[in-house]
């Protein structure tokens, strides 16, 4: 009678452990693929399908609603505000700090203390 090396014992356990484990990934795998797929079935069906016109309705006015909410919500932002009217002398301002720190020499810049006053850095 011949005897058996724990070496080969060890491997063939560990590759039956393998195999043992391969085939539950796979049939859980499997299963859970299928099940997916039904559930997603399912809500499509129950949630997506039913166009009628009430919910095409519903989904247009909610598309324009929503800009109108934003446009709302900047309306009543005073900083918003308050840019957009002191925007020309915003800009004739930075264009007087530009010019400033072409004159004063290259790669400077201007910092505005003032209206009338810019100091070159």
């Amino acid at each position: 009678m011949q005897l058996r090396s724990p070496l080969y014992s060890q491997r063939s356990l560990v590759l039956t452990l393998v195999a043992l484990l391969g085939a539950d990934f796979l049939a859980t795998s499997f299963l859970s693929y299928y099940a997916s797929r039904a559930s997603i079935r399912d809500n499509i069906v129950n949630t997506e399908l039913p166009l009628t016109s009430d919910t095409v309705y519903s989904e247009i006015q909610k598309d324009l609603v929503r800009p109108i909410l934003i446009s709302s919500m900047m309306a009543r932002d005073t900083f918003m505000r308050d840019w957009v009217v002191n925007l020309h002398s915003l800009l004739s301002r930075a264009d007087h700090a530009m010019y400033r720190a072409k004159q004063t020499g290259r790669n400077r810049t201007c910092v505005e203390k003032s209206h009338s006053s810019y100091e070159p850095v």
